[in-house]
């Protein structure tokens, strides 16, 4: 925001903020879950309604008209899943932080979620789940899907708003849509309500179905209903076995590609490399180059090159 008030808003247009800062960039999927909660305690209140009020225009003024999903000076940049506007303004106003048309926030937030064009809502809010036929994030956006439902139940249970309330009860429960009973994990599921085949827990990336992690991390991810999850698993036994087993398990980093293919030669490795920007961060890639000796080839065809002094030891 310019210091007359003046913004971009996601129409591209030039608006003005009345009574609050607007705030442009937002990196929702990485701040819902624990960061903004813990910024609605740490700093003044005005800053949070300041928040929700940029949440609010910016719908108001978006050609779709839904709350932000990543939002980056002002325009949607459609980075990650989720809408998570949504838990962002119910924490607010569960703790209290009202400072802010509730009655059009609960509508905001409401709209958003059931924009069907946008993320494959439409299925999940058909068959309980997105299928992973049409969408290489399915698992993973019917259980954010489920959590940020249940805090629109939550904030309309507050309000008064019973229908709103018993609606978004129903679609918070839909993460078990992808739990699989049989073996005690979330997984991609078809259009069909078949489980896809063949299932890896430890799969992630391009083809699992995930975003940005996996099975292993994705099925505890109901935090609206865990009792649900321990009753799923078998009870509290089970829980701790399976704890047990995701801490136990034994991932050679090394010894996959990113394409998900193990090596051929498995003294090929991939290699770290540090960025200029941040020299005291690895980061963990997978060289496409045959530009020196040592390079081998992967089943997947790209070739991987052990850089001396770089490679790593597992």
């Amino acid at each position: 925001m310019d210091v007359n008030g003046e913004y971009r808003g996601p129409d591209n247009q030039v608006h003005r903020a009345d009574g609050f800062r607007f705030v442009s960039s937002l990196s929702l999927w990485d701040t819902y879950r624990a960061e903004q909660p813990l910024m609605t305690l740490l700093e003044p209140e005005q800053r949070t309604n300041d928040l929700v009020q940029s949440l609010l225009a910016s719908q108001q003024e978006s050609p779709f008209g839904i709350l932000p999903v990543w939002q980056f000076q002002g325009l949607e940049t459609w980075c990650m899943i989720g809408y998570h506007s949504v838990p962002i303004i119910a924490d607010a106003y569960m703790k209290g932080i009202r400072g802010y048309d509730a009655a059009a926030a609960l509508d905001a937030m409401v709209t958003s979620a059931t924009y069907g064009p946008y993320g494959n809502l439409a299925s999940y809010m058909k068959l309980g789940y997105v299928p992973v036929d049409h969408d290489d994030e399915a698992a993973s956006k019917t259980v954010e899907y489920a959590f940020d439902d249940w805090t629109i139940a939550r904030m309309a249970t507050t309000m008064g708003k019973t229908s709103i309330a018993a609606a978004f009860n129903a679609r918070a429960t839909f993460w078990r849509n992808n739990f699989n009973a049989a073996d005690g994990f979330v997984e991609p599921r078809l259009e069909n309500g078949d489980w896809r085949k063949p299932f890896d827990a430890a799969k992630a990336g391009a083809g699992s179905g995930f975003t940005e992690g996996n099975a292993w991390q994705y099925s505890w991810y109901q935090p609206q209903d865990e009792q649900g999850l321990i009753n799923l698993l078998g009870g509290d036994d089970k829980l701790i076995a399976k704890l047990d087993d995701m801490f136990d398990q034994k991932v050679r980093s090394c010894a996959l590609c990113e394409c998900g293919r193990h090596f051929r030669n498995d003294r090929a490795v991939h290699s770290w490399k540090r960025t200029k920007s941040s020299p005291s961060v690895s980061l963990y890639v997978c060289w496409r180059a045959f530009e020196d000796a040592g390079t081998a080839e992967t089943d997947c065809g790209l070739a991987v090159q052990a850089r001396s002094g770089w490679a790593c030891g597992q």
